[in-house]
């Protein structure tokens, strides 16, 4: 979960990974990837969380409060989030997906399904966004020009 990863270390929470019989400490989250990334000139790329594992699999309201997080004004409510944890500014990630090695599962069927629902609902919340404000940064208009082609 993409929120175990933002705020103070010493308050995030090390959880069992399922994948690897280890343990995930988020020690190196949210800010700490785009911070590395601008630091070492990349273009950053983050995977909505979509995952077919019950433990795993993320909701499309996690992605929307991930991508304000990340990309909203300041004056939003996980931008005013970020601004606390020190990022004034939003980070203007341009490349966003939905899920990764979804195929894993052996529920590919439920998983298409689920892809399909979930980019059809972040489709239609994106469009929402563009008919209620004046600006739109380059990666909403990205996705709000790509459509969703079923």
């Amino acid at each position: 979960r993409w929120r175990n990863g933002i705020g103070p270390r010493s308050l995030r929470p090390t959880v069992p990974t399922l994948a690897w019989n280890g343990k995930e400490t988020y020690q190196f989250g949210t800010d700490e990837f785009l911070q590395w990334c601008r630091r070492i000139g990349t273009t950053p790329y983050i995977n909505l969380n979509m995952g077919s594992h019950p433990l795993y699999q993320g909701t499309l309201w996690e992605a929307m409060e991930w991508i304000e997080y990340v990309n909203g004004d300041e004056k939003t409510a996980m931008g005013k989030w970020r601004a606390y944890n020190g990022h004034k500014q939003p980070y203007n990630v341009k490349y966003w997906c939905i899920g990764n090695e979804n195929y894993l599962s052996a529920r590919a069927a439920r998983v298409q399904d689920k892809d399909t629902i979930y980019a059809n609902r972040l489709h239609a919340w994106a469009s929402a966004i563009k008919k209620n404000i004046r600006h739109c940064s380059y990666w909403q208009l990205v996705i709000l020009q790509a459509g969703i082609k079923q």
